[in-house]
């Protein structure tokens, strides 16, 4: 009788067994790391430094710029917005929070600013300071209320990309003009508020809003009737 071969199911089994513990000695799959998350922005230093010092000209009763320390203005500081494409502080928005004293020129160092708002706050009777016909990148102004007085400045008439602008004051002696020629510099302007603003020795003053093409609203609450009735708008 012939004795059946053997080697070929002990070899056979010796791979099997060598391809098991090949197997069980690979490495764990390997899982995708967690996406990052995105660093925080840290504020460009001169402009941070211009907000410190225009922090340093302001009364601040209600403490409301306490946030305005540390590196990040961009994302811890109150009212500041900076642009997600380059960085620059395009926004500041302190409104209604009692804030008073002077405007520091270093305001200036914010040239990328596109919209700032002072409104409700209590400035003292301080006349608008010349340097916010400066801010060249300027769409959206509103200095409502916040207690501003005296001559409207001319100035305002270099925003020549100016959207908004609302120079609404019931506060204290108030604004006025004499003449609003300037206005007609602003060829952009969509929305312009004037109540409460003197403009009884101003000089042809309907002539100058009727030339403003794109304006959409405007707001005069406290001129005479009669003299609304010389503009084109409602």
């Amino acid at each position: 009788m012939t004795r059946p071969n053997l080697v070929f199911p002990v070899i056979a089994t010796a791979w099997c067994l060598l391809l098991l513990q090949a197997g069980s000695s690979s490495p764990p799959p390997q899982t995708a790391p967690a996406p990052a998350l995105p660093p925080s922005n840290p504020c460009i230093a001169r402009e941070r430094d211009a907000l410190l010092d225009l922090k340093a000209g302001l009364q601040d009763p209600s403490n409301y710029l306490a946030s305005w320390q540390g590196d990040n203005c961009c994302d811890e500081w109150e009212g500041v917005v900076c642009s997600k494409r380059n960085g620059h502080v395009a926004t500041l928005t302190l409104e209604y929070a009692g804030i008073g004293g002077k405007i520091s020129p270093s305001l200036l160092a914010l040239r990328h600013l596109k919209s700032m708002s002072l409104a409700g706050n209590d400035f003292g009777g301080e006349p608008i300071p010349e340097l916010f016909g400066e801010l060249k990148s300027m769409r959206h102004l509103t200095l409502g209320d916040a207690n501003f007085s005296g001559l409207v400045p001319p100035h305002l008439g270099n925003l020549s990309r100016l959207i908004d602008l609302d120079l609404t004051s019931y506060k204290g002696p108030g604004l006025y003009s004499t003449n609003l020629a300037w206005l007609s510099r602003l060829a952009n302007l969509q929305h312009l508020y004037l109540g409460g603003v003197n403009l009884s020795t101003a000089f042809d003053w309907a002539h100058s809003l009727n030339m403003l093409s794109s304006l959409q609203h405007l707001s005069l609450a406290t001129v005479a009737y009669a003299t609304l009735s010389l503009l084109r708008y409602t």
